[in-house]
């Protein structure tokens, strides 16, 4: 495998291409995270309660895990679910995770910002 990804940039261009559709997404539907310069996604919670709620809410009911990130690995009011999409993921794959996100983002009444057109 390890020789594999050496040589290869197949794996790179899929990772690459999932994290990019997966920052579209959230910007779509109003979702804040950290940064779009990278294949792991912050997705800025802001409350360690509601974090460790989302990701329980994303494992009961879509089966989707998710960590939640709280201090002091973060600074207190800078809690965030750590996404880490892969090459393995299908763009679909994608688009449901960022439904159930979304779903869960309603219930559990955590803001929305404003859609970055740079970032459509």
């Amino acid at each position: 495998a390890v020789h594999h990804l050496r040589s290869s940039e197949v794996e790179r261009e899929q990772l690459w291409s999932n994290a990019q559709l997966m920052h579209r997404l959230l910007n779509e539907r109003g979702i804040p995270f950290i940064s779009d310069q990278t294949h792991i996604v912050s997705v800025m919670v802001g409350d360690e309660a509601v974090c460790k709620r989302m990701s329980a809410l994303l494992l009961d009911r879509h089966g989707i895990y998710v960590q939640a990130i709280n201090a002091p690995s973060v600074r207190v009011g800078e809690e965030i679910l750590r996404v880490a999409p892969g090459a393995v993921h299908t763009a679909d794959d994608v688009r449901e995770f960022v439904d159930a996100l979304s779903q869960v983002w309603e219930e559990v009444g955590s803001a929305r910002v404003p859609a970055t057109p740079a970032a459509l």
